[in-house]
């Protein structure tokens, strides 16, 4: 899977959202609000607040409407863009890698785009544990 998110040693805390039944989501993949409660699968500079990480699959007309994901822990993320320990990080933005992380750096975003902090430096393209804390 490209750029999935693994789970990094320690115990992370979970959310449960609805999803549309027609929607298949990959365990690992980010994923965002799209009104109340609603997660959809995170479209790269959509500048919706996440939703956590999907932590586990959901096949597309299952007769599931739920999913649940991680939302405060240590994760193993793919960085788009250099990335040093202690920066802010938010979901990717346009012009970077799916499914990734980058720095906020100069870009505006509101709290509720900040999806957590890096734990350890990065370059573009590596995959480095990040604290997530929505």
């Amino acid at each position: 899977m490209t750029n999935e998110v693994t789970k990094g040693a320690n115990e992370a805390k979970t959310r449960r959202y609805v999803v549309s039944d027609g929607t298949a989501i990959q365990k690992g993949y980010w994923l965002q609000l799209t009104a109340g409660m609603l997660a959809a699968s995170y479209a790269v500079g959509g500048g919706q607040p996440s939703a956590g990480i999907a932590s586990m699959d959901k096949e597309a007309n299952d007769g599931s409407t739920f999913i649940t994901t991680w939302v405060n822990g240590d994760f193993n993320c793919f960085c788009s863009g250099v990335i040093t320990a202690g920066d802010p990080i938010i979901m990717a933005s346009s012009g970077y890698a799916s499914n990734a992380v980058q720095c906020l750096g100069a870009i505006t975003a509101s709290g509720a785009g900040i999806v957590g902090y890096a734990l350890q430096d990065a370059a573009n393209g590596e995959t480095k544990l990040m604290h997530i804390d929505l």
